[in-house]
């Protein structure tokens, strides 16, 4: 019998980003491909922003790099680690020098599996600043810890709605102020927000115009947005909370998604497919690690005329849409469940191999 391999855990900066992985860990662990442990230590010897990295007990080290951006990289972590996940995997925009050990990670979403205990991820960032962990706290007290059994579940099997095309749109959006903080020194980042709000606020008036009733949409409701857009404001504040949102996902047959900021491939687009939605989309730019097609799982378009005209066809075209969401329920359990995108990345690291694992892996075809 093969021997388990272990695998420590350090702590991400930004918690939110790396519940899909972490979950995805937690589950394997509960099945005994893995064993887990969270890092104590002070501070980890490689850190992505907004990942996570694992030191596995055969010697390799492995970063998840899940920020929005396909050009930005931690160079820290690239000279440290043997294997580079990234979310936003774009060959193009790879560094020549580290092609090799950069690997698509797959779509990312935000959930998480209830038998992780808040305190052994808050622990290790207790001794780096305690506003930091209680803002992870916040985090997973929050939307992705209690949004576990509305969303397609870990533990649990939830179904993502009927598969019964109704005719009905949805595209709630984000506003972001090209004035905050975090921005305030970087011109091409506010020239990004300022374009990505105009694009989706031209959209949201367009769907409005063109399917009535049939469209739930708007942008989130705000300071920034009730200046600047109080005409397309979502009114209904729950409607865009967490769980609201994913109960109004199941309850839509087709499903926008919008670039986020630096061109990435958005989280709703990941949550679309993986709950079983006929999905729209601006052009999917990165590279993923399994068989995804457009056409099969999606639709692209490249401005608003263009995404009414993908909209009205999965709107008149019943069967189509219907035949969209079965393929991307599929999708979700063959390869979208945060169990199986982290097993890909440990079996492309050598940490498991297709025969530790046999069936779950060698079924499917990943690239």
């Amino acid at each position: 019998m093969p021997k388990i391999p272990s695998i420590k855990v350090y702590p991400p900066s930004t918690q939110e980003h790396a519940t899909q992985v972490i979950a995805g860990l937690d589950t394997l662990e509960a099945a005994g491909e893995i064993k887990l442990r969270f890092a104590t230590v002070r501070e980890p010897p490689a850190l992505a922003s907004h990942g996570l990295l694992l030191d596995a007990s055969g010697g390799q080290r492995v970063v998840f790099d899940l920020i929005d951006s396909p050009r930005r990289f931690d160079e820290v972590a690239l000279r440290q680690v043997d294997y580079y996940f990234k979310r936003m995997h774009v060959s193009e925009h790879l560094p020549r020098a580290a092609t090799a050990k950069i690997i698509p990670y797959g779509p990312n979403y935000s959930v998480m599996s209830r038998s992780i205990a808040v305190s052994t991820i808050v622990r290790p960032l207790l001794w780096r600043s305690l506003p930091e962990a209680k803002r992870v706290v916040r985090a997973l007290i929050g939307a992705p810890f209690r949004d576990h059994g509305a969303f397609r579940g870990i533990d649990t099997e939830i179904s993502s709605g009927p598969i019964e095309p109704n005719g009905r749109v949805l595209f709630l959006a984000r506003a972001w102020d090209p004035s905050a903080s975090e921005v305030k020194s970087d011109p091409k980042a506010q020239e990004d927000r300022y374009a990505v709000n105009q694009e989706r606020a031209l959209l949201i008036r367009m769907l409005r115009e063109r399917f009535g009733d049939r469209f739930t949409g708007g942008f989130s409701m705000d300071s920034f947005s009730m200046r600047e857009y109080p005409d397309i404001v979502e009114r209904n504040a729950t409607l865009t909370s967490r769980p609201a949102f994913i109960e109004s996902v199941k309850q839509h047959t087709v499903c926008i998604a919008t670039r986020g900021l630096h061109d990435s491939v958005g989280w709703k687009f990941a949550e679309y497919l993986a709950m079983a939605r006929a999905v729209i989309t601006e052009k999917v730019v990165c590279e993923f690690p399994f068989p995804i097609s457009k056409g099969t799982h999606f639709l692209e378009f490249e401005d608003a005329l263009s995404c009414i005209e993908q909209v009205e066809l999965l709107v008149h075209q019943c069967e189509r849409a219907a035949a969209m969401m079965r393929e991307n329920e599929a999708l979700y359990h063959r390869y979208l469940r945060p169990e199986c995108l982290v097993r890909h990345a440990l079996v492309a690291a050598g940490i498991l191999t297709r025969e530790d694992i046999g069936w779950r892996y060698n079924q499917e075809v990943w690239k």
